[in-house]
């Protein structure tokens, strides 16, 4: 008996012949695939890490503006206190202007302390009853000075 011919050696070639030629364009496609992915999340990435700059920026932005508000605060605070050494003529004008304009507090001491001390300290009132101005006392009491009963 003759075998028929065959274009393969064995039976098991001619499958992974054809699948060899589909698999290279699988494999072809799948690598495309790939690539394109990459290049999406490539992207992505780059976006998210501006997003991240300009948050990161942004934040140090409000630290600043925040520092600054805390500096024009203590400042506006010592002129305050400026102005009511002042207030003895009759200036508490520039008290009443800094206390609007910086909304300051007006239970403040004269100076921050590292350790405060209620017994021992110098507000914004002390000053006005110290140079016997009414109408300055009276403003501070209207903007919420803390007084003991």
């Amino acid at each position: 008996m003759k075998r028929p011919r065959f274009p393969f050696r064995t039976a098991w070639e001619a499958p992974f012949n054809s699948y060899s030629a589909d698999s290279t364009v699988l494999q072809e496609a799948h690598a495309e695939r790939q690539r394109k992915e990459k290049e999406k999340y490539e992207k992505r990435m780059r976006e998210f890490e501006l997003e991240m700059e300009a948050e990161q920026r942004e934040i140090e932005r409000q630290e600043r503006e925040k520092q600054l508000k805390a500096e024009q605060r203590i400042s506006a605070q010592a002129e305050a206190f400026e102005y009511g050494k002042f207030a003895r003529a009759g200036n508490s004008l520039g008290v009443r202007n800094a206390v609007d304009k910086y909304s300051l507090d007006v239970n403040a001491p004269a100076k921050q302390q590292k350790k405060p001390q209620t017994a021992n300290f110098q507000t914004l009132l002390h000053l006005a009853g110290s140079s016997c101005d009414p109408e300055l006392v009276f403003f501070l009491l209207d903007r919420g000075t803390l007084f003991a009963e």
